[in-house]
This record gives C-alpha cells, sequence and structure tokens, in this order.
C-alpha cells in the first residue's frame, strides 16, 4: 500500500533531479526511507532506481476508473 505522499515522492523524484520542496518534513523523510528500503531510490542520492522506473510505469498505466450502469436483477 502506498500512501498519497509516497506516490508524490516518488513522482517527484521520477521528474526532478532536485530536492523535494518539503524534504524536512517527517512525512517526505519517512517516505524517502521507505523507497531506499524497498530499492526504488538509490541511498545517497535519491535517484530512482529501475524498479523505481518499472513503478512509475505500473502507476502511469494504470486506467483511470469508468462509471457502469448495472442492471439490479
Amino acid at each position: 500500500m502506498m500512501t498519497p505522499v509516497e506516490i508524490e515522492v516518488l513522482l517527484h523524484y521520477y521528474v526532478f533531479p532536485t530536492d523535494h520542496p518539503r524534504l524536512n518534513t517527517p512525512a517526505v523523510k519517512e517516505a524517502i526511507r521507505k523507497w531506499v528500503r524497498e530499492g526504488i531510490f538509490e541511498p545517497d542520492t535519491k535517484k530512482v532506481t529501475h524498479r523505481g522506473s518499472v513503478l512509475v510505469k505500473m502507476l502511469t498505466d494504470t486506467p483511470m476508473p469508468v462509471r457502469s450502469w448495472k442492471d439490479p436483477r
């Protein structure tokens, strides 16, 4: 399970080579620690690994939900 902050941190470092704007907040620090533990970020650089790139691709390939109407009978 991923929190919205974890997803946001992942996408930030996937797109930008700069520090996260809220780098010193507890939630962002914990998200970075989690991604390093999971092998999604390189430990010292926060560069997204190949595994992290695959995770981003999985997230971006997820289709948007659609509403469907079903007959309840």
